[in-house]
């Protein structure tokens, strides 16, 4: 239209085209072509390949068999090359000269004239002004400035001499990577792919400038020619080798915005699905996430966290990490702070494998006993059936042998409470004077029957015996004790006894959680010790008073808290520092 304008005497084309019956506005649209065409006396066809036709619903251009985004073409201004039109002058065979307008060059990613290596221009010179459609010549500025010359040399880039060459059908040299993708992906996609290999990772979004574009587009397009492996290079360099080793944090910390605001919200497609799948194949390489996580376009089966199977195993979530890994069953690239799911099969396995091989702690808890003295019942051959042999110089126990082993004891047995002449094992070990090993080997063996079981309680520990079927177990002519004998033989709390005997002073033999202790034993302690308590009832004082009076004189106990709860002395020690007259007692009625 502008041509046509120029060529009947007029500088004011939206004037022209209005007299013609063609408004400028639906011709920039890419409307009334035919009309034009019929006015200039061209083909329909070939006008109507070369016009852009805009619609602005879908923000999207039509040129040449090729979709642009609206944004990538300019529609109200032009843009041109100065060494082109200067070309149209002297190749001009009339007297008046006129030039042409490229389609071309209203595509906003070609900076720069294949042909002449000059940078296409959007501003006049001379007044700095954008050159619109309203105004002909084309090859002339409204302020009367030539827009025609020489042009800035600018080096051809390789993005910009490839989409020259796409739009005029030229041969191109470049990968079905890039020919496959319609033009309005391809230009914001180089560009992004541009900023990943020069721009900083930060959690921000990089601050290139749109006069770094042409460089960015260039360096995406090699990247697209040598997909994937170019894009693997990037993501070595960027997240490994510049930052000194393997990635230590995790997705975010690791890519930026290379992975929240660029792969993860790529719109889904063929290209979204390769940069997904290519980022997840990095980050799970590097162990920055787990190949089991349902993160950049994986889909896995469901599966359990580690919490979920930690309660199921009945471990701390350390512990079952460590199983799990042990076991081959931990996704690959999971590591401590990266979120993953394991497979259910694989933790009633591990469940099913945790409940049969059992450690001494765990055979404590289901025992409701401690830990020494399932040693000693596994020493003294009580467990023997539900043991399965030693792993790192551990016992290890078959759970559910053991789990029958406290059925069979408890079967048939209803639930009651502590008292009325039922006690619990740990109390029944002090009315018997024995240990727990011995009670229940008695228990195994049937010649003792628990009467019933606390509710809520745990293994052996919850059954409560009859008070009046525990018979002290030390007869007269024996000639050793265990701790429980000794303890009631000497009138002292088995604890204290047992802090005694591992601080050695009272001769005595273990065998596991057991002691044997020779009865010539109980005369020895009886000469050379004398309880606090035995000491407080002589002198008719408080215990702690007579702890008190003890200390100030410079007698002290060889044993008390807190090792112990009860205090023991050396006797004969205390005798001439008690000598004297004792102080007389405050009434606690009278006050007084």
């Amino acid at each position: 239209m502008a041509r046509l304008a120029w060529r009947h005497g007029r500088l004011d084309v939206r004037g022209f085209a209005s007299s013609c019956g063609l408004p400028l506005r639906s011709l920039l649209a890419g409307g009334g072509v035919s009309n034009l065409a019929s006015a200039a006396l061209v083909d329909d066809e070939v006008l109507r390949f070369s016009t852009p036709a805009h619609d602005i619903r879908r923000r999207i251009v039509k040129l040449r068999g090729e979709t642009l985004r609206t944004i990538d073409h300019s529609v109200a201004t032009r843009r041109w090359c100065p060494a082109c039109l200067s070309e149209d002058l002297d190749l001009s065979s009339s007297g008046a000269a006129m030039a042409r307008h490229r389609f071309w060059w209203d595509v906003a990613a070609i900076e720069t004239c294949p042909r002449h290596g000059c940078r296409i221009e959007d501003a006049c010179a001379r007044c700095g002004a954008g050159a619109n459609w309203d105004h002909a010549p084309l090859h002339a500025c409204r302020c009367g400035a030539k827009l025609n010359g020489d042009g800035r040399p600018q080096p051809v880039g390789a993005f910009s001499r490839y989409l020259h060459d796409r739009l005029l059908g030229l041969p191109r040299h470049a990968s079905p990577n890039v020919d496959d993708l319609a033009v309005a992906e391809l230009i914001p996609l180089a560009r992004l792919l541009g900023l990943v290999e020069c721009a900083d990772w930060h959690a921000r979004w990089p601050d290139a400038g749109t006069e770094a574009d042409g460089d960015l587009r260039d360096a995406g397009m090699a990247c697209l020619e040598g997909w994937p492996f170019s894009f693997r290079a990037v993501l070595n360099r960027k997240a490994v080798r510049e930052r000194g080793g393997k990635p230590s944090g995790g997705v975010l910390a690791t890519y930026g915005w290379v992975y929240e605001q660029f792969v993860s919200t790529y719109p889904d497609g063929p290209v979204g699905d390769r940069l997904r799948s290519e980022l997840r194949r990095h980050a799970v390489a590097n162990g920055v996430m787990a190949d089991g996580e349902a993160m950049l376009g994986k889909k896995v089966a469901r599966g359990v966290t580690l919490v979920a199977a930690s309660r199921s195993i009945g471990s701390d979530v350390a512990r079952t990490r460590s199983l799990l890994v042990a076991a081959g069953r931990m996704p690959r690239g999971s590591r401590r702070g990266v979120s993953s799911t394991v497979d259910p099969a694989a933790v009633a396995a591990l469940a099913s494998d945790r409940r049969r091989r059992i450690g001494v702690a765990t055979a404590a808890q289901r025992l409701g006993i401690g830990r020494p003295q399932v040693r000693s019942l596994v020493s003294s051959g009580v467990l023997d059936g539900c043991l399965l042999g030693e792993a790192n110089g551990k016992k290890v126990l078959d759970g559910e042998r053991l789990d029958g082993f406290v059925e069979r004891i408890l079967r048939d047995v209803g639930e009651a409470e502590e008292g009325s002449g039922l006690v619990r094992l740990a109390g029944a070990t002090r009315s018997a004077r024995t240990d727990t090993t011995a009670l229940i080997a008695e228990l195994a063996a049937g010649h003792l029957r628990p009467v019933a079981r606390l509710p809520g309680g745990r293994g052996l520990g919850a059954c409560l015996l009859r008070e009046s079927d525990l018979v002290p177990r030390a007869a007269e002519d024996t000639e050793t004790l265990n701790l429980q004998q000794f303890a009631g033989a000497i009138g002292m709390h088995p604890e204290a006894v047992s802090t005694m005997l591992r601080e050695g002073m009272i001769s005595a033999r273990r065998a596991g959680a057991s002691w044997t202790i020779p009865r010539s034993e109980v005369a020895r302690f009886e000469e050379r010790f004398v309880t606090g308590a035995k000491l407080a009832v002589r002198q008719e004082l408080a215990p702690r008073a007579l702890i008190n009076r003890l200390a100030k004189v410079g007698v002290h106990p060889v044993i008390g808290p807190p090792a112990c709860r009860q205090v023991v002395y050396l006797r004969g020690a205390e005798d001439a520092q008690l000598s004297g007259r004792r102080p007389a007692m405050r009434s606690s009625r009278s006050g007084r």
